[in-house]
């Protein structure tokens, strides 16, 4: 039999000893500049896919090569979170992911440079995301969880925004390589601070378990359907974020703006996007703790894939059409992330949970990083000719979005399955 894990705070730590959620404002504080190099190649796709005679599916692929390496490295990270402390697991990362973008802002020179170490950029985030998770969701009780993560996934979003605004504008102003490197030196400080913020931090101490874990996480119905949502979720919202920023440069290009212009307001106007989405995670955690994690993903579910059937085809409408369904789509297609992390850790015993969050970011994030590439494969079979992306027809847009909703109904599928399952009682205290 397992048991719960102890206390993960040591008495020494100076925000530790106050209240948790003083603790959770300066961790989540402290994401935000670490998430900053994360998004930083989508604004500068269009730029890159010029200067480096890219196909879309090419670009994509850059895309796919991120989330290759963050999926690889789960596997080899987050299930060390059950022996060892998280929190150097996480720092290390953190070093990962900020280096890498250094080096990529210095030395990458074309599509096979570029997706090399956008791949070692990913997995430096292999070893942030869920090990950060985890070290929150131990320290909150299930009743304040889904807040709590879904403040923690919020900060992540907030970082990835201001990185897509940042890189963008800069990218605009003086060039993409000054724009990924201003981007990764925030990422680098907010590691230096974080070692402070985390110094309390202790490893979570654990019967051991006899039998393989990752087993136990294949037998575990309940998790496995968590899994199935996520991994839908995950990629509807990765398609649409890694494609987005270009979407808004062929609209504003439609619209008769330069190509100069069309990049920087198409930075400004996705990572306004990304940002309402966080707004909408931390919300997403509270109604779930409230109304339960299964109804809050259904409900958003059901609105996202709504957006994703119709938002390509609104690529040559009038901006002021445009916008607000985009922000509408930015809330919904990410607002019930807190829930399936959430949901998770309620789910699955602390024993396994570490194997669980592996499998569970492995599968995810491969169905992320395939996206990508999918859309732009979708665009360019769907496409007149083979043409760069912020000149792609109506049609191609239209059917590469409308792919992303079809594959997250099989998420509202499993959510709804998972709702009718006993064990999901076990979820935000019973509300499913």
């Amino acid at each position: 039999m397992s048991r719960a894990p102890v206390s993960s705070m040591a008495e020494n730590d100076p925000i530790a000893a106050g209240s948790d959620y003083r603790w959770l404002f300066a961790f989540c504080l402290t994401m935000v500049l670490i998430t900053l190099p994360y998004g930083n190649y989508s604004p500068i796709l269009p730029i890159l896919q010029e200067e480096w005679s890219m196909s879309n599916r090419a670009a994509g692929l850059i895309h796919t090569a991120l989330r290759a390496g963050y999926v690889i490295s789960v596997l080899i990270l987050i299930p060390l979170t059950d022996r060892y402390n998280a929190r150097n697991i996480f720092l290390f990362s953190v070093a990962g992911l900020a280096v890498s973008n250094l080096l990529f802002a210095f030395m990458a020179k074309g599509f096979l440079s570029g997706a090399i170490l956008k791949g070692l950029s990913g997995a430096g985030n292999g070893g942030i995301y869920m090990p950060g998770m985890r070290m929150v969701a131990e320290r909150f009780p299930h009743e304040k969880r889904g807040r709590a993560i879904g403040f923690y996934v919020g900060a992540h979003i907030i970082g990835s925004s201001l990185s897509v605004w940042l890189a963008g504008n800069v990218a605009a102003a003086i060039g993409w390589r000054e724009g990924v490197l201003i981007t990764a030196l925030g990422g680098l400080a907010g590691g230096i601070i974080a070692i402070y913020v985390l110094k309390g931090v202790k490893r979570t101490v654990i019967e051991r378990v006899k039998g393989g874990k990752r087993r136990e996480v294949f037998k575990n119905k309940p998790a496995l359907l968590v899994i199935t949502g996520y991994t839908a979720h995950n990629w509807e919202l990765h398609g649409m974020q890694g494609w987005l920023p270009a979407f808004f440069t062929a609209a504003f290009l439609w619209a008769g703006a330069s190509s100069v212009s069309a990049t920087r307001m198409s930075a400004n106007y996705a990572s306004l996007v990304l940002l309402l989405g966080a707004a909408a995670i931390m919300l997403g955690g509270i109604i779930s703790d409230r109304w339960g994690r299964t109804r809050t993903a259904i409900i958003f579910l059901v609105a996202s894939i709504g957006c994703s059937l119709v938002f390509g085809w609104m690529v040559h409408s009038s901006l002021a059409i445009l916008l607000p369904l985009s922000f509408a789509y930015g809330f919904f297609i990410i607002g019930e992330s807190a829930a399936y992390s959430t949901g998770l850790t309620e789910v699955v015993s602390p024993a396994h949970l570490g194997s669980a969050m592996a499998v569970y970011s492995f599968i995810g994030f491969t169905a992320s990083g395939i996206a990508p590439w999918v859309f732009g494969w979708v665009m360019d079979r769907t496409s007149e000719q083979q043409v760069a992306s912020q000149y792609a027809s109506l049609h191609s847009w239209g059917y590469a979005f409308l792919s992303l909703g079809l594959v997250a109904v099989v998420g509202l599928i499993a959510m709804v399955w998972l709702r009718r399952l006993p064990e999901s009682e076990k979820m935000a205290g019973g509300k499913r």
